[in-house]
């Protein structure tokens, strides 16, 4: 791929974040609903197991923005600890 300037890398990166976060609630939804259904009828199960992986897939892709803005903002510490 190849962008014409900084700004509409940065606005395709923050679209492709943003679609994959809207999916991945919109999964969630589904999941938790289930799950729910599951736990009210006392078999925790499978739908269970995939909501916490879901949500851990949610946190990571938070965190990888979160690291991309900071990367961005040449804020991020990358020194040897």
């Amino acid at each position: 791929m190849r962008f014409d300037s900084r700004e509409e890398f940065e606005l395709n990166v923050h679209k492709c974040f943003g679609r994959i976060f809207e999916l991945l609630t919109a999964i969630d939804a589904t999941v938790t609903e289930q799950a729910e259904i599951e736990i009210n009828n006392g078999e925790a199960g499978v739908m269970s197991e995939v909501r916490d992986k879901l949500e851990e897939a949610i946190l990571q892709c938070h965190l990888a923005w979160q690291y991309h803005r900071l990367s961005r903002m040449g804020s991020a510490n990358t020194g040897s600890y």
